[in-house]
């Protein structure tokens, strides 16, 4: 799409996901051992974070087919 050429275009979900639910999810389904490891994050690191792919949706006419 020569309309985007250039832009830095957002992928993803708007749907919000806590990054503990997403790591739980991947232990299960790679069937690992693994733990979860938890650390202080940096001072200047959002709490929230959703995408916004309005961009995608318009330049692209893209919209997720599938939810995590």
């Amino acid at each position: 799409m020569p309309e985007a050429s250039g832009e830095v275009i957002n992928l993803g979900s708007s749907m919000e996901t806590r990054i503990i639910n997403l790591a739980k999810t991947i232990l299960e389904l790679t069937e690992t051992k693994s733990g979860i490891e938890f650390h202080p994050l940096p001072v200047d690191d959002p709490k929230r974070r959703c995408l916004d792919i309005g961009r995608a949706e318009k330049l692209m006419e893209w919209k997720p087919k599938i939810n995590l």
